[in-house]
């Protein structure tokens, strides 16, 4: 990632943004000022294991956003190439316990600091009308979605990558009841992952990802 001040394309992505009424009437009041960030294809926007210390909103590119239960499936958030917001739960001191946002293409945001202006921002009834309405569109999607169709090797791998600390997996019985299968076929596919090299085993019961 990398941070751009451009005085005439930081205007310019002010001017082109549906929430340009909002951003016009923080421009020139905000701690830090207005400026551009740049991300590169596969590159996490924001992550949980990463602290978010900037509010972003989606000038170009195709991001998408998505989060991973515990047991290792994932929903679809939002996928868009336009004014999309980023860190609102964060601006609102909530832990991001699993959303990802990543980035499909070079993408650009209009960015601010958050924890220096996080007060300013509380107080500001047209900041939070415009929160509440994106996380409203976002939360229409969300419950007409049904869980992204995964296998169980692919839950798995995602669960020991997100949701394991250190990325290794300790009990088989416990990690089973999470994924939502049996111990056995649990172990037949750690197996498998073990003896193709995805995963080791380090101990009893314990598997770590490679």
């Amino acid at each position: 990632m990398k941070r751009i001040y451009d005085k005439a394309k930081i205007s310019a992505a002010i001017s082109n943004s549906r929430y340009r009424e909002v951003l016009e009437a923080l421009d020139g009041k905000l701690s830090g000022g207005f400026f551009l960030t740049e991300y590169e294809t596969g590159e996490f926007v924001s992550a949980p294991d990463a602290k978010n210390e900037l509010f972003q909103i989606v000038v170009s590119g195709l991001v998408s956003i998505y989060f991973i239960r515990n047991d290792g499936s994932s929903y679809s958030l939002a996928s868009s190439e336009s004014d999309v917001i980023i860190g609102v739960s964060e601006l609102f001191d909530i832990e991001n316990a699993g959303v990802f946002a990543e980035a499909n293409e070079k993408v650009t945001c209009l960015s601010f600091l958050m924890n220096e202006n996080r007060e300013m921002l509380l107080d500001n009834n047209l900041f939070l009308r415009m929160i509440a309405k994106s996380s409203s569109i976002i939360l229409d999607v969300v419950t007409k979605k049904e869980a992204v169709p995964t296998s169980l090797k692919e839950r798995l791998l995602a669960y020991m990558h997100y949701k394991c600390p250190d990325q290794i997996l300790r009990g088989v019985e416990k990690a089973a009841f999470q994924l939502h299968c049996s111990p056995r076929q649990l172990q037949r596919v750690l197996n498998e992952l073990t003896d193709c090299g995805e995963t080791e085993k380090i101990g009893k019961g314990a598997y770590r990802l490679k």
